[in-house]
């Protein structure tokens, strides 16, 4: 067997792993957790709504929320 023959080989089943894999992953149901409970996730409280003040990723998601930035 030809040195390329058989990368030939070996990229060919590798492709098909890859193909192959993500199918038999994507046949296991999801599940929810709690039926009955919201998780709310946040970054934390804003510092300030003064644009002038806000250096804090909080205090700029309340600002874009708040005021009109268009």
């Amino acid at each position: 067997m030809s040195k390329n023959y058989s990368l030939a080989i070996f990229l060919g089943f590798t492709l098909l792993l890859l193909v192959l894999t993500p199918l038999s992953a994507a046949t296991t149901p999801l599940t929810v957790p709690n039926l009955n409970e919201i998780t709310v996730t946040s970054i934390g409280l804003g510092e300030t709504v003064d644009p002038a003040w806000a250096y804090d990723t909080a205090s700029a998601e309340l600002i874009r929320q708040v005021y009109d930035t268009r």
